[in-house]
């Protein structure tokens, strides 16, 4: 028997090292002796099993203590930390940005009642006592209410749900909301009773407070609202009606109101109405509302379509106006010649003026015009299609009130030639045009490029001619190329647009003007200034790119593919959808040039397939390239009808095919791209699938992947054979085609994993599909059909979400294993835990707050770089924060702080 653990108490007997052995006989007084010595051993073991278990009971009182002491290091850790030294103010900052005002009452994008409602308010009020009362003093935190109303169902629910958003409201407001907007959804009719109607029970009790009031809802919302007793507004700054005419209303718009509600509001400026309901404006421009017009600054009716009489009065009534939209109808002749002239109205407060009407009008918009005298006016904006009516009467006005106009929008038409010239000529002063439909000749780019023409400009939209010689004048407008004085003012963004006809892309100098203005652009970019206007390939109109029939097509890859195969080691077309009928683009992979050390540029392919323009972008790896269709060429091929409609659709001019050549940096990358864009849709339906097992796993391009935050690209496999395996599906058979779209949802559905009962194309993980993708909206049809004729499947027709999510990661687990992912995945996801540990006791912010350094950024840098040394890196620092805690790691860096000190002295 080995002695090496015997009790050196106890002697050890010679016989012990032989007696043991079955061939030894003890003699009478030998074995007397070892029985002797049996008994004491016996007895010793008795005593150490006591000292064992006092022992046991001394480390389960130490174990407690700590414990203990863990407990209150973590109390006194949570006294001393950061976040308990902020000042309030730094707090609230804090809460307002992780819960920007308004408060929305449900919670933003939460607008189904059966949510909880004062979820966004449990930030910051269920944290701790502090946080609650920084909270609750912070009027700013309840200064901004949007409370919003579910669509009315008649039930008891309903009812007990809107009273609680109501007394939520209510106390949130208690707080001193000054800002509130209620919004109730639908447009039924509703007598709701008094105990739950939202505005009346959210604006009357708080009319002394409210500054700015928002409603959106239907017109019999607003007319039994507007129509109850008024108390005192003192405070009410800001008035928003925001709402639409509801068809099953009980009442007839011709009715008079009593509209008093807002009778008393001394300190209102602003009233905002959109309501798209023209009696609703009539009734407001009379005295029976009584709302103080005169002491408005800034009215907005734009969407409320107003006639001229409506629009006159109410202009007459805004004394103090600095801001004003309208939307002018037109509802007859009668309306139109209300009065011949209408008196003339003198604004002398007024700033900005928007004028909308609706297309097909007469000259509304001019009529209102010539009535008025606006001497500081600065922006007018119009939307009106009869410009080339209203414009004189603009220009008449400018001259009339000696305004000096900063900013003109002309959006909705273009202001005619004759009328341009005379009206820059009296803008000397404009800052700001956007006309985006109005053409700008080239003799007015050069004298804006000289300074003689709108030299304060700084901000320009339009349209030019497409020529070169328009686009260099138009960058030598934006550069003042010409200009002499000082006083000229530089272009700061100027963008510029083609008209849809006569666009001259043959021009030969095309390239080296292209050239300039991209330097121009990189030039400016660097100035804060920004140049934009149409490349050379956004010039062609959607037309000028017709789908090809399939004998087209085919003929054109034949053509095509052989001359990028000399070029290149590898150029394939992907194999087509089995039943497309045309094609609108042809798409080519290529990989590597087939000559060693050949520079294939973009210009090369495009001399090579005889391409006209080319969109190429460095960021990306495929070109756009247009070939020209010759006349005649889908003719020789007996579709010389299709070449005719397609020509006809272009507007006569030239037709080309788009040819995209997409460069792939190996053959990997080649046989993948090629596999997932193969056949169509069917890449994306196989994506789809893999989405429907997990939605973490992703199949794309670059193979199989995991995406699980915060590890979005962990691979699994660059292999499409190898996924294809996984799934169960034959690679043979996607090598022999499909005939049928039917044939290739077959192949997808061959994958054991596939339950069409289960199958999801909405929900998490998986991206909406784009509605031109008629393969995959076919598949989707297909797999209801399957799933209609499936028998059940128990085991995955579950829709218990907690037995779907434990099935899910079961699945990743074993897709992990499959493709001998688990080591690595478990030792990327260990090092990114470790990081973030590592991140929360030892990072520049923590260590500067323990060593008091400030700003000192280079000692900060040399302490910690010191720290990670002397431990033996990161895991060494986390060793002794798991041995140490935090205090240990802190105690360990003033150390180190402490001696460097020494050796600098």
């Amino acid at each position: 028997m080995s002695t090496e653990h015997a009790d050196p108490t106890i002697p050890v007997h010679p016989l012990e090292s032989d007696a043991w052995r079955s061939d030894y006989a003890l003699s009478e007084d030998s074995q007397s002796e070892l029985c002797s010595l049996l008994g004491g051993l016996r007895q010793a073991l008795v005593q150490h099993d006591a000292r064992i278990a006092r022992i046991q009971a001394t480390l389960a009182e130490l174990l407690d203590e700590r414990k203990s002491y863990v407990l209150r290091i973590d109390k006194v850790k949570s006294a001393v930390a950061p976040h308990k030294k902020l000042p309030p103010e730094i707090l609230f900052k804090i809460f307002t940005d992780c819960s920007p005002p308004p408060l929305y009452i449900p919670p933003k994008h939460v607008r189904n009642v059966r949510h909880n409602i004062t979820s966004n308010l449990e930030f910051p009020m269920t944290v701790c006592s502090r946080w609650r009362q920084v909270a609750l003093s912070s009027r700013d935190m309840w200064d901004d209410l949007d409370v919003s109303y579910p669509v009315y169902t008649p039930t008891p629910v309903w009812t007990e749900k809107t009273k609680h958003i109501t007394s939520l409201a209510q106390i949130v407001m208690l707080r001193g909301t000054r800002s509130v907007t209620i919004r109730i959804y639908g447009t039924r009719r509703i007598l709701l009773p008094e105990e739950v109607e939202p505005i009346r029970n959210l604006v009357i009790p708080f009319a002394q407070q409210l500054t700015h009031i928002t409603l959106g809802c239907s017109m019999p919302y607003l007319y039994d609202f507007l129509a109850s007793s008024s108390p005192l507004f003192p405070a009410l700054q800001s008035l928003t009606f925001r709402g639409e005419e509801d068809p099953t209303a009980p009442y007839n718009p011709d009715d008079e109101f009593e509209l008093t509600m807002f009778k008393h509001c001394p300190n209102l400026r602003t009233l905002r109405i959109n309501v798209f309901y023209l009696n609703f404006l009539s009734s407001l421009s009379q005295s029976d509302l009584q709302l103080p017009w005169n002491q408005l600054t800034k009215v907005n009716l734009q969407g409320t379509w107003i006639d001229l009489a409506t629009a006159h009065l109410i202009f007459s009534q805004c004394t103090s106006l600095k801001s004003c939209s309208f939307s002018l109808l037109y509802l007859n002749e009668e309306s139109l010649n209300v009065a011949v002239p209408l008196p003339t109205i003198d604004q002398p407060h007024l700033q900005h003026l928007t004028i909308w009407s609706t297309s097909g009008d007469p000259d509304v918009a001019g009529r209102f015009l010539e009535s008025l005298v606006l001497p500081f006016l600065r922006s007018y904006k119009t939307a009106d299609a009869h410009v080339d009516d209203s414009l004189p009467a603009l220009t008449s006005l400018i001259t009339r009130s000696r305004c000096s106009l900063r900013k003109l929008t002309v959006s909705a038409a273009s202001i005619p030639a004759a009328i341009l010239g005379p009206l820059f000529e009296l803008l000397p002063a404009l800052e700001a045009l956007v006309t985006p439909k109005t053409l700008i000749p080239i003799p007015m780019l050069e004298r804006m490029a000289q300074g003689s023409l709108l030299p304060k400009l700084t901000n320009v939209t339009c349209t030019i001619p497409c020529s070169p010689r328009s686009l260099e004048a138009f960058m030598d407008a934006v550069e003042r190329t010409g200009a002499e004085s000082s006083e000229v003012a530089r272009l700061q963004v100027a963008t510029a647009r083609y008209p849809p006809a006569d666009r001259n892309y043959r021009a030969p100098r095309w390239p080296q003007v292209n050239q300039r203005f991209k330097e121009l652009a990189e030039k400016l970019e660097g100035e804060g200034r920004t140049i934009d206007a149409p490349k050379i390939w956004d010039i062609h109109s959607p037309g000028s790119f017709p789908r090809m029939p399939p004998l087209v097509y085919n003929t054109l890859k034949t053509r095509l593919l052989p001359r990028l195969q000399a070029l290149y080691r590898h150029a394939v077309v992907p194999r087509e959808a089995p039943e497309k009928i045309s094609f609108g683009d042809l798409d080519i992979l290529v990989t590597g040039p087939r000559a060693p050390g050949l520079s294939l540029d973009y210009r090369v392919v495009q001399n090579m397939i005889g391409a006209q323009s080319v969109r190429h972008d460095v960021k990306i790896r495929t070109t756009n390239f247009a070939v020209p269709i010759a006349h005649g060429e889908w003719e020789a091929l007996n579709l010389g009808k299709e070449e005719h409609e397609a020509r006809q659709a272009a507007g006569g001019r030239d037709i080309f095919y788009q040819v995209d050549v997409n460069a792939c940096s190996d053959e990997a990358e080649h046989e993948r791209i090629a596999f997932f864009h193969g056949y169509g849709d069917l890449g994306v339906i196989m994506s789809v699938t893999v989405r429907n097992l997990d939605p973490t796993l992703v199949l794309g391009e670059k193979g199989l992947r995991l995406s699980i935050n915060p590890l979005p690209h962990f691979v699994l496999s660059h292999s499409m054979d190898d996924v294809a395996t996984f799934m169960g599906w034959s690679m043979d058979a996607w090598e022999a085609g499909f005939r049928t779209n039917r044939e290739a949802f077959k192949w997808v559905a061959s994958s054991h994993f596939f339950n069409p009962r289960g199958f999801r194309k909405h929900g998490k993980g998986i991206t909406k599909i784009k509605a031109h993708r008629t393969m995959y909206a076919e598949f989707g049809q297909w797999v209801v059909e399957k799933a209609a004729a499936a028998p059940p499947w128990p085991e995955h027709d579950t829709v218990d979400e907690i037995v779907v999510e434990q099935k899910r990661l079961a699945f990743r687990e074993y897709v992990l294993a499959y493709f001998n992912k688990k080591l690595e995945f478990d030792e990327v996801a260990y090092k990114r835990d470790e990081r973030a540990r590592l991140k929360a006791v030892f990072n520049s912010s923590i260590v500067r707050d323990w060593a008091k350094l400030d700003n000192d950024w280079q000692q900060l840098q040399l302490v910690m770089d010191t720290v990670r040394e002397r431990l033996k890196g990161d895991e060494g620092i986390l060793k002794l924060y798991d041995e140490s805690g935090e205090s240990g790691v802190r105690h360990y860096v003033l150390g180190v702080q402490k001696q460097m000190s020494l050796l600098r002295q």
